[in-house]
């Protein structure tokens, strides 16, 4: 389930976000360390989310994810899209490209978006299949973007388009 965070998640966000050695390799490569998630750590990270184009991602009842819209460029009808499951239990498992479709439904039909972008990391081979299986296609990559203990990685550019998106809705129906 998809839903506005609220003051609450705080708490579980604490709780759900001790910073798991693989959660931050994936999201930042792994110079982040896998320090204890405090509770500073956790309020600020609900101040720095705003409410609109920003979900928490639910699964049994408790916060176990985030996805949102962030750079929205109305002129050129653009956004970028990030998401993250916070649990590496939970990973590998289908939560992300659900939360990932309802939120492109959302920003096609809704918000009447042209182009969602993404960056993600090249190793993280678990979000880039996830993004196709979305129907987001590569469209390069910034060249030895992430610093890492072990040296330099690159980041992938992905992007899906709004005619692809429906093109991919007909051919599920």
């Amino acid at each position: 389930m998809l839903r506005p965070l609220r003051e609450g998640d705080i708490a579980e966000r604490l709780e759900a976000g001790r910073w798991s050695d693989q959660y931050s390799q994936a999201i930042a490569g792994d110079l982040v360390p896998s320090a204890e998630f405090t509770q500073e750590r956790a309020a600020g990270w609900f101040a720095s989310r705003p409410e609109s184009m920003k979900w928490a991602i639910e699964i049994d009842s408790r916060l176990s994810g985030e996805i949102r819209l962030d750079r929205i460029e109305e002129q050129d009808a653009s956004a970028s899209l990030a998401i993250g499951i916070f649990i590496p239990a939970l990973w590998g498992k289908g939560y992300g490209t659900e939360a990932i479709k309802m939120v492109l439904d959302y920003a096609f039909n809704e918000m009447e978006m042209h182009r969602i972008w993404l960056m993600v990391m090249e190793s993280n081979v678990r979000a880039v299949r996830a993004y196709e299986k979305c129907g987001f296609k590569v469209e390069g990559r910034l060249r030895d973007s992430v610093r890492t203990s072990s040296g330099w990685e690159s980041d992938v550019i992905m992007s899906i388009l709004e005619d692809e998106y429906e093109q991919l809705r007909e051919n599920q129906s």
